[in-house]
Parts: C-alpha cells; structure tokens; sequence
C-alpha cells in the first residue's frame, strides 16, 4: 500500500488492489474513493503545492508469477487533477 500526505493535513492510499482513497487524518474519515482500476497502483505522490497526484499503474508481483498477465498489467504513469472534494478536512462542529 501506498500512502501520501496533501498540504492541507489529508492523505490519499492507493494498492495493488487497483483503488485509491483519499482520507482525513483528523476526522479519522474517508473523503472520496478514486476509480477502481484494472492494475495494480504501485506509487502515488502528490505535486508539492498539492494540485495534481502523479501515480504509477504496472504489476507489483504480489500473486507472483503466474498473477503476471501483459495485456492487463500495461505499465503507465499518469496524472490526475486533485479536486477540492478528494483534499479538503471536513468541517469540524
């Protein structure tokens, strides 16, 4: 699994189950679930001022070898534009 804290105190997980959550810390809450994708999610990162997530798809090798499958574990990298709904805590009362 991997985990990546966004400038405003909330985090994003994301594994090789192929989701992504984004959550927060304080409320101990989820925020929003990203697409299920087909492949394994093996890094995920946020851009330093926090706007975008960079995130690498490709098999991670966790079912070995035999889990190994080309035409579905195409590796790629892509980038996604965080919205205010994946990044901001939700209000306290």
């Amino acid at each position: 699994m991997q985990i990546d804290f966004h400038p405003n105190n909330t985090f994003v997980t994301a594994g090789s189950d192929g989701s992504m959550h984004f959550w927060d810390k304080d409320s101990k809450s989820r925020l929003k679930t990203g697409a299920n994708l087909r492949s394994p999610i093996s890094t995920a990162r946020f851009s330093p001022d926090g706007s975008l997530l960079a995130y690498a798809l490709g098999y991670d090798w966790s079912k070995g070898r035999l889990g190994y499958k080309p035409e579905v574990h195409m590796p790629s990298l892509l980038i996604h534009v965080t919205q205010s709904s994946e990044v901001t805590p939700k209000l306290r009362p």
